[in-house]
């Protein structure tokens, strides 16, 4: 209980960042509009990146073994992409290196419209798969395609206008710097910012009211939303009713632009005096809880350095962010500390995308197979990857439950354990799967193949007969293979997991076997 509790936590800071904008139109000669727009307005670019996670331990716990390993792994993580190119929104490219134990990996990506492709050093082939989701309609796909222009222009206006409402934090400071990015002597305008925990509340508070206030503006934002996300939503109803759907009332409404942006500006407008109304009251009640108090204290911040060049564009940041975490028992982590940085060149110019080479071919897998087995066979077992990816992160362990067969007839049935004279029998399907095995027949031998490619084991039976062979050993079962009455091949449950080096537990309480391998 306790360890997922704190993973819980920590999953919680690492993806709930406190993102807040610097007020205010200008600081110190840096126009933060404009800096902003340009920002969500990068069409291509050149940049080198990198990230780091710290967890600071608390000095009065002792810590578990699976507390400390968890520690160690995050601690010993480190990101470095040396080259990152992006020529436009579905082209891209990233070559860089993983850092673990001190081990560094190096890796290339490149994406493709719906293609990403994937080289990991100890990789056999570079591994492509497709993002391509079916259940997406092409019209869909295609009015998102066309309507990506006015999307951006939604969101440059939509962090402008967010730039205007915000306040200023307590810390900002502007000054004049040389620096030198990708070769290139730059003079700078440095805009340096920290945000503290405890400011976080006063600053949403003040971002709301100011957005409230600035009526005309808010009814500009919505509009520019309404245009932006309306044709795919009008794409998507107009798939429905070529199905046979009728038109209802948010449809009717929605297709008239001024009626439609109305309705969205009043949702928005609602919700955030909805929000003000009570804001202090719940902040003050928020405040209240010993683990938000934590969080939002002086000793969580943000501290971040916008480096901008003469055509407001941002060429380089550096970002740390501290999370401080609730002081009980079950979270023997004291912070969390992210720390992230990169640098920008050719900014919206003609930039090349590194190369994958293909020539040997590639393994084409689907978004499923990225998580087991069939993805960790596709490297050298004695690269530094695959011990990373296997013995560090677990990748291609075992771990499934088999349940009591059920069955109420040929279409409700469910294939599981069941007994034969004492002994525990179970369709082979059901241990090849969560084995990720491979299971062939072998026509002219009349056997039936098992193979575990990453363990490079390979189970031989005949149908009828209480002898196997695995990786060639004669082995006997305590029943012979079977087929049922659904055409499936039954062998002992015992002996099919522990060939292919699982172990196989009892659980009374469910009445299941838990499998397991390392």
């Amino acid at each position: 209980m306790r360890a997922k509790t704190w993973k819980k936590w920590l999953g919680v800071t690492l993806v709930a960042m406190m993102v807040v904008l610097a007020g205010c139109q200008s600081i110190g000669g840096v126009n933060i509009v404009k800096v902003v727009e340009n920002s969500l307005n990068v069409k291509s670019s050149e940049s080198s990146q990198n990230l780091s996670v710290e967890l600071i331990p608390r000095k009065d716990g002792a810590l578990t073994a699976e507390d400390k390993k968890i520690i160690d792994l995050v601690n010993g993580f480190k990101l470095d992409i040396d080259h990152a190119v992006a020529q436009d929104p579905s082209h891209m490219s990233l070559a860089g290196k993983i850092t673990y134990g001190g081990k560094a990996v190096p890796f290339k990506l490149g994406m493709e419209d719906t293609n990403v492709t994937v080289w990991i050093e100890g990789i056999k082939k570079p591994v492509v798969v497709s993002l391509a989701n079916e259940e997406l309609e092409g019209e869909l796909v295609a009015e998102i395609e066309k309507s990506q222009d006015v999307f951006r222009g939604a969101v440059q206006k939509l962090g402008a206008y967010l730039v205007k409402q915000a306040p200023v934090p307590n810390t900002v400071s502007v000054s004049s710097v040389t620096y030198t990015v990708y070769g290139e002597s730059l003079n700078l305008q440095k805009l340096h910012i920290e945000i503290n925990g405890d400011e976080v509340i006063g600053l949403v508070k003040t971002l709301l009211t100011n957005m409230v206030k600035d009526d005309a503006g808010l009814r500009e934002i919505t509009t520019a939303l309404y245009d932006a996300f309306y044709p795919i939503v009008e794409s998507q109803m107009g798939i429905y009713a070529d199905q046979g759907a009728e038109d209802n009332f948010f449809s009717s409404i929605a297709k008239d632009k001024e009626v439609g942006s109305l309705v969205l500006y009043k949702f928005v407008k609602n919700g955030i005096d909805e929000i003000l109304k009570d804001f202090d009251a719940h902040a003050e009640e928020l405040m209240k809880q010993d683990e938000v108090k934590q969080v939002l204290s002086k000793e969580s911040g943000l501290k971040l350095d916008l480096y901008v060049d003469s055509e407001n564009q941002v060429r380089k940041q550096n970002l740390e962010l501290t999370v401080a975490l609730p002081d009980i028992e079950d979270i023997p982590v004291q912070k969390v500390i992210v720390r992230a940085a990169a640098e920008s060149w050719n900014i919206n110019k003609a930039v090349k995308l590194d190369a994958i080479d293909t020539t040997n071919g590639v393994e084409k897998l689907d978004g499923y197979a990225l998580s087991g087995k069939g993805f960790l066979a596709n490297f050298d077992k004695s690269s530094a990857a695959f011990g990373i990816l296997k013995n560090d992160l677990g990748l291609g362990k075992t771990d499934f439950s088999v349940f009591e067969e059920d069955s109420y007839g040929s279409d409700d049935y469910y294939p599981g354990w069941w007994t034969l004279d004492g002994v525990g029998m179970v369709p082979l399907s059901v241990i090849a799967d969560g084995f990720e095995a491979e299971v062939k027949w072998d026509a002219a031998t009349k056997q039936i193949v098992v193979y575990d490619a990453l363990n490079d084991i390979t189970v031989e039976l005949k149908i009828g007969s209480t002898t196997a062979y695995v990786n060639g050993e004669a082995k006997t079962m305590s029943q012979p293979v079977l087929v049922d009455d659904y055409d499936a091949s039954n062998v002992p449950l015992r002996f099919i997991v522990e060939a292919l080096g699982g172990q196989l537990k009892w659980n009374p309480d469910y009445y299941e076997f838990y499998v397991t391998s390392k």
